[in-house]
């Protein structure tokens, strides 16, 4: 009689375990670590010296805050509390924010060319959808 309870703990210690583990490997793959952010880093600095012309200390900068800016939207994203029609204008603000930031530095026809190309990317990523 009592190796049933001690052979249904296991099995219940077992299957909790594993459920605790799928918990917290589905929390990891919503993290980025570091080296994920750098790459991203890395790689908006690489196109928009390339496609926008940008020189690298400008695309530095707007890589950085397009990098910035891009994890606040995942945020908004991942967040279950927000219901999906005010989701739309998080994102809405968040890009006057973002325009607001680069238009200080940012030459009005680099900033209006900067739009242009998130929002070709943007019309990209839907279709592939």
């Amino acid at each position: 009689m009592n190796f049933k309870y001690l052979l249904l703990f296991l099995v219940v210690s077992a299957f909790a375990t594993s459920a605790s583990a799928q918990k917290k490997k589905k929390k990891d793959k919503i993290e980025l670590t570091e080296l994920q952010l750098a790459q991203i880093h890395a790689s908006y600095k690489k196109v928009f010296q390339d496609s926008l012309g940008f020189a690298s200390a400008v695309a530095d900068s707007v890589a950085r805050i397009e990098k910035d800016f891009m994890l606040k939207k995942r945020n908004v994203m991942l967040n279950k509390e927000i219901p999906e029609d005010e989701k739309a204008i998080h994102y809405g603000m968040l890009d006057s924010d973002r325009d607001a930031i680069l238009g200080s530095f940012l030459s009005i026809y680099d900033l209006d060319r900067f739009r242009a190309f998130i929002h070709r990317s943007e019309a990209r990523q839907k279709q592939q959808r």
